[in-house]
């Protein structure tokens, strides 16, 4: 188990999306280094066979408690260099590359667009530095960035002459797709862009090229179905981006780190599997709401003092109780949540968290917990630092160490 150190202390209503987040990119900047060591200094044995082999990539898992965290924790592991597959609803458009390449497709239907715009200028296809752009920007400080943009290309300079070059590729790719069928603007804008190319070069090379291809794919499709033109493409990737099973359409390369949530992982076995962000509180809402409901228990409000100046609220006793009978239940699938992905480990099990506080947290852990202290723990990682933790090896992390990127 490794826990990074967290300057401020957790509390009970602790719950910051921006710091878990944050907390989330320190988590894998330590599972990468970790993964590098396994791969670099140890050897997997084969139960059964007894065959030893190096370490790769696809004997790893990550597993989550939510599918939220799972595109984060996959941006950071690839910028240090951990090829990786995450498995989520939605998965394949959000890839960088397939919403840098709608970004394209949208300004060419229409350049009148400043987040399209700024995605594709700070792509390879644009190849503007954050720098530059802000120069170009505070040339005209007010109104839309599109219109600044326009207006500096028509001025002097390096910067100016790049901006006219980049509009007038953006005039002639517009004309083409007026002339030419939407599956051979993308294979054309992919040759000639170096797009493709680019992707194929860097981590996930050949996963990212995959999700290129499932555009092509896609526009195929589109226009088999009797369908023309780029905005009607774009309104129909609009759709299946809200369909699941359309959205989760991602080829997967064979060595990979897979990244899951614990739910799709049931049944599922890796050598080596990591749980993180165990750091991250409980999910409460159900327990604060004001109305309390149990399919066995039936219902109960809190009660609301209309004679006095104030309305004012208070907890009724049913409430109390079918609260707590709500929470414990809660906690009792969290129990069994954290048991499913405990047990998907065939050799190595690395848990990790973030907690503020450390020293006094464990110093506070009981060794021989109650059933009440349990109960009243907000989080996962305070479960797995009670008792003797005989079976537990401890790693307290300093969190400077993880803030930047891992060489």
């Amino acid at each position: 188990m490794h826990i990074i150190r967290k300057e401020r202390a957790d509390t009970e209503d602790d719950d910051d999306a921006l710091e878990d987040a944050a907390d989330m990119e320190l988590e894998a900047r330590l599972i990468a280094k970790r993964i590098h060591e396994i791969i670099k200094t140890e050897q997997y044995t084969a139960a059964g066979t007894g065959d030893t082999r190096p370490y790769r990539y696809g004997d790893f898992a990550i597993l989550l408690r939510a599918k939220t965290e799972a595109q984060a924790l996959s941006q950071t592991l690839s910028l240090e260099g951990i090829p990786n597959y995450t498995q989520s609803s939605g998965g394949y458009f959000d890839a960088i590359e397939v919403q840098i390449f709608r970004n394209l497709l949208s300004l060419i239907d229409n350049r009148r667009q400043d987040v399209p715009l700024i995605s594709v200028l700070c792509s390879s296809i644009g190849s503007f530095t954050f720098e530059e752009l802000a120069k170009i920007r505070a040339a005209r400080k007010n109104g839309a960035f599109y219109e600044t943009f326009f207006d500096y290309a028509e001025g002097d300079g390096a910067l100016a002459e790049r901006a006219k070059a980049f509009l007038d590729r953006l005039t002639q790719y517009r004309a083409e797709s007026r002339l030419v069928s939407v599956e051979e603007l993308i294979g054309k804008l992919l040759d000639e862009t170096g797009f493709y190319e680019e992707m194929g070069a860097g981590v996930n090379g050949d996963q990212r090229q995959a999700n290129l291809n499932a555009l092509l794919d896609k526009a195929h499709a589109f226009e088999s179905a009797g369908s023309r033109g780029v905005w009607n493409f774009l309104q129909h990737l609009e759709l299946a981006k809200n369909n699941a099973d359309i959205g989760a359409a991602q080829t997967v390369a064979a060595d990979v780190v897979r990244i899951l949530t614990i739910h799709k992982s049931k049944g599922l076995e890796f050598p080596v599997v990591f749980v993180a962000g165990l750091g991250k509180q409980f999910n409460r809402m159900d327990v604060n709401n004001s109305l309390q409901m149990h399919a066995q228990y039936g219902m109960a409000l809190r009660f609301i003092d209309r004679e006095g100046a104030q309305r004012v609220k208070r907890d009724t006793l049913a409430r109390v109780i079918l609260s707590q009978r709500v929470k414990r239940e809660q906690l009792a699938e969290e129990m069994r949540i954290l048991y499913v992905a405990m047990t998907s480990a065939k050799r190595k099990l690395i848990l990790t968290a973030c907690i503020g506080k450390l020293d006094e947290r464990l110093l506070s852990s009981p060794r021989k917990p109650t059933a009440w202290q349990v109960i009243k723990s907000s989080r996962p990682a305070y479960w797995l630092m009670m008792g003797a933790r005989k079976y537990i090896s401890l790693t307290i992390e300093n969190r400077e160490a993880y803030l930047a990127a891992v060489p």
